[in-house]
């Protein structure tokens, strides 16, 4: 975003020289470039945009950085006053429009806008229209407020903030014409849409050089809902380039303020009346600061009044209450503008850029040393591996999905193959297959897989599984032998086998953990250990 470093100036009277300045704000801010004469080019962050994207913004951190004073814009207040009833405005949905403020201004005579308010126009690629409409567009650069001016006369009604009509048309300013539809958000009087919210103005009521009274409008919009419109119109503006990037409430009424200052000096505009719209009123966020907690986190060694000196140059406010944490050491109250902090590390953040990045000095950490151990399931795992192996067993491994599954078993919404639509229940399936495809080449088989098992009922299970084909009919015999074996290695005496229609249930403790399944010489167990 383009600067210009001569209003700068102005809001820093003492500030360095241009290359100085970019230097610091690159340093201690956001990156930033200089370019020919007297303009800058700031990156600025896309969560400080309410702040930043604004000189009065840039020259406030500039002068937390540098210590240089900040003269701050001449205000005039426009809220809260008793309204007068000649603005009538109609809010649809507060989401849309969280805040809409208008002032109402008679134009005295029409001056001319000045050199200093061109050349910054001029700077930072705006065009001089008309000096009311300048005023505003200067107003937007200098507090980041983009605001708009109707022709009152033109304006036939009350100020209605809705959602467009489906193949409703507006013409801009400029010109174009755009059909809009229900997602798009207008300023509309009691006839037709006269603007598109927060992007660009209507033809319609747009003001003259015999314009008399002129509609004020400076309001907040839903960022993503301005976004959007603006990439499907490509209609890319300054202000809808702001209001996508989300702006506070705050600057409504600031904007306006400003903006009173500067119509009634230049073009000698009277205040006529004012009407603001804000049903919920942002919520401001107040955080604790503990500064032991900040030096262990930075290695820094400041002190609490450092740390605040820091804080209140960026217009942080300390707030008298307590905290509930008996650790800190104050509360701060965060500035409306910034909406990028919202907890305690943001805060610390702050403190550091303004000290320095240089300023943090290398230590090594000091922690505490753990020694490491092992998880117990995989230490048991291994024990299985090692034993088995021992008894001369392979380890397989199997897929985790199946072509089956019972009433209780999770489907898969976007299955791998045609024949794996179900997480596995049970190993023994797959251990089966493993046997039979494996007995064209050997006549002994002996393999177990290590697994996981899924169940709606029953959840996600460890299990075991062991598998044998002899060539004999001994494979049942074999592998009650080998069960056993395994359960003793394990340091189980307790356990006993019940012999079923189909095999052997293996208890230990007096609880089933498991079955044997025999199949002519094929025999697999599944135990859940």
């Amino acid at each position: 975003m383009k600067f210009s470093y001569t209003l700068i100036k102005r809001l820093v009277p003492e500030a360095a020289a241009k290359n100085r300045l970019v230097e610091d704000l690159t340093m201690r801010a956001y990156q930033t470039e200089e370019l020919a004469g007297s303009i800058f080019d700031s990156e600025i962050p896309h969560n400080r945009y309410a702040d930043s994207a604004s000189h009065l913004g840039v020259a406030r951190e500039y002068s937390a950085i540098s210590g240089k004073k900040l003269a701050e814009p001449q205000m005039s207040p426009v809220f809260p006053n008793k309204p007068k009833g000649m603005i009538k405005i109609r809010v649809e949905n507060k989401n849309d429009c969280p805040r809409y403020g208008a002032c109402l201004f008679e134009l005295g005579k029409k001056g001319k806008t000045p050199a200093w308010m061109a050349q910054i126009l001029k700077d930072c690629g705006l065009r001089l229209i008309d000096p009311a409409v300048d005023v505003l567009n200067y107003v937007m650069l200098e507090i980041g407020q983009p605001m708009h001016a109707f022709d009152v006369e033109k304006f036939k009604g009350a100020v209605n903030v809705r959602r467009a009509r489906e193949g409703e048309r507006v013409i801009t300013i400029d010109n174009q014409e755009f059909v809009l539809n229900k997602n798009d958000i207008v300023i509309a009087d009691d006839k037709q849409a006269q603007a598109i919210a927060g992007i660009k103005g209507g033809k319609q009521a747009e003001i003259s050089t015999k314009t008399k009274r002129i509609l004020v409008e400076s309001a907040n919009f839903d960022q993503v809902s301005i976004y959007r419109t603006s990439r499907r119109l490509g209609l890319v503006t300054d202000a809808s380039i702001r209001f996508g990037h989300g702006l506070s409430s705050a600057l409504v009424e600031l904007g306006l303020n400003r903006a009173r200052v500067l119509l009634e000096e230049i073009v000698g505009a009277k205040f006529l009346d004012s009407l603001d719209v804000y049903p919920q009123k942002e919520n401001l966020e107040i955080i604790g600061f503990d500064v032991d907690k900040f030096n262990n986190l930075t290695g820094l060694k400041l002190t609490s009044v450092q740390a605040w000196e820091y804080l209140r140059k960026l217009g942080f406010k300390k707030m008298v209450r307590q905290s509930q944490n008996k650790k800190d050491e104050f509360m701060v109250e965060v500035p409306l503008l910034r909406r990028d902090i919202n907890a305690f590390e943001d805060v610390v953040e702050e403190v550091v850029r303004l000290v320095g990045i240089d300023g943090l000095v290398p230590q090594a950490p000091v922690v505490r040393i753990t020694p490491a151990s092992e998880q117990d399931t995989v230490v048991f795992k291994d024990q299985l591996r090692t034993i088995l192996a021992r008894l001369g067993f392979s380890e397989v491994y199997n897929y985790s999905f199946a072509s089956k599954g019972t009433e209780t078993a999770y489907e898969l919404e976007n299955p791998l193959a045609k024949d794996r639509t179900y997480l596995r229940q049970n190993l023994a399936s797959h251990l089966e297959e493993n046997l039979r495809s494996n007995s064209r080449f050997f006549k002994d088989i002996r393999i177990f897989e290590v697994g996981d098992i899924f169940d709606k009922k029953l959840g996600e299970r460890f299990s075991l599984g062991v598998a044998i084909k002899s060539r004999n009919e001994t494979a049942f015999f074999e592998l009650k032998g080998a069960v056993e074996q395994l359960l003793n290695g394990l340091g189980l005496i307790d356990y006993t086998f019940i012999p079923e229609k189909d095999g052997v249930l293996v208890k230990i403790d007096g609880t089933g953990v498991g079955r044997t399944v025999t199949e002519l010489h094929v025999c697999c167990s599944c135990l859940r250990i």
